[in-house]
């Protein structure tokens, strides 16, 4: 819908909705242009609204009034956001309110249980801040970071995500770090596609419930010694064309390890596997002919 500015009259008001997506919108302002305008009444819009879905929608920079208002969107499960070069969630100041350290954004502080950020700059750049106001506490699920380009490290307020069990960055071209602390309940890390990304960070060792661990195409990405060593729930290690990396010390004695890929790259990979158990798989693979 090229020509849309807004969302059509009345679409915030139905009772019922759970789920919307917007896409290709060159020219929508805004998802819900304030009270009294789509016909919804006098209640909060999209009361049950669970998943929100907008992608490639250039020129929208907020999302209208109703979505700064604290306990926005209630029941908001899912959100993603993808190539919105211009949208901003953070409320706007209050002109007369006195300095003060800004809330979280309202529609940031909702999401539950996934977050798909991709290619929004605005976003990206007031992601650490968000964290430190303390949005996504409730997120559980997923964050996913993809195209995120203008990122050099993962804010350090992630490590606040005390309940997320999966994150994953790709095609982070610029991010060299993955920051100096992680969330504390990971289950699932992944990263891929990240060519700056120098090393896994020391807190991997302060991963006990890390399940999965996946890396791929990170062709600078360096493993410190003992980078697993804490990682005693491990099951899954799998590894694709990072030339640098070295399969960690230590790592044949992870006592759930059952399934090991390792694709070493242009130049080729190495490293001693062994196991006491039968059903470990495990695969290895140089990039050399």
């Amino acid at each position: 819908c090229p020509e849309i500015t807004a969302l059509p009259a009345g679409v915030s008001g139905l009772p019922a909705l759970t789920r919307v997506v917007v896409s290709g919108c060159a020219k929508l302002a805004a998802i819900d242009p304030g009270a009294g305008a789509d016909g919804g009444g006098a209640g909060a819009p999209f009361p049950r609204l669970e998943v929100l879905c907008i992608v490639s929608c250039p020129a929208l920079a907020r999302p209208g009034p109703a979505f700064d208002a604290p306990g926005a969107l209630p029941r908001l499960k899912d959100l993603y956001l993808e190539n919105c070069a211009a949208l901003d969630l953070a409320p706007p100041p209050a002109p007369t309110a006195p300095p003060s350290p800004p809330p979280p954004p309202p529609l940031l502080a909702a999401v539950r249980r996934r977050l798909l950020l991709k290619n929004s700059p605005a976003l990206e750049a007031g992601l650490a801040g968000a964290l430190a106001a303390g949005a996504l506490a409730r997120l559980r699920k997923l964050l996913d970071l993809e195209a995120c380009n203008t990122l050099a490290e993962l804010p350090p307020g992630l490590s606040a995500l005390s309940r997320l069990e999966s994150l994953s960055v790709s095609g982070c071209e610029r991010l060299a770090s993955l920051g100096a602390s992680l969330p504390p309940r990971l289950v699932a890390l992944s990263a891929s596609g990240c060519p700056s990304l120098e090393r896994l960070p020391v807190a991997m060792r302060a991963l006990s419930r890390l399940r999965r661990l996946a890396l791929s195409d990170c062709a600078a990405l360096e493993a410190p010694p003992g980078a697993l060593e804490g990682c005693a729930a491990l099951e899954a290690l799998r590894v694709a064309r990072c030339p640098r990396l070295a399969l960690p010390g230590g790592a044949a004695r992870l006592p759930r390890l059952a399934a090991l890929s390792w694709d070493g790259g242009a130049d080729g990979g190495g490293g001693v596997w062994a196991s006491t158990r039968e059903e470990v798989e495990a695969s290895f693979r140089g990039g050399g002919a």
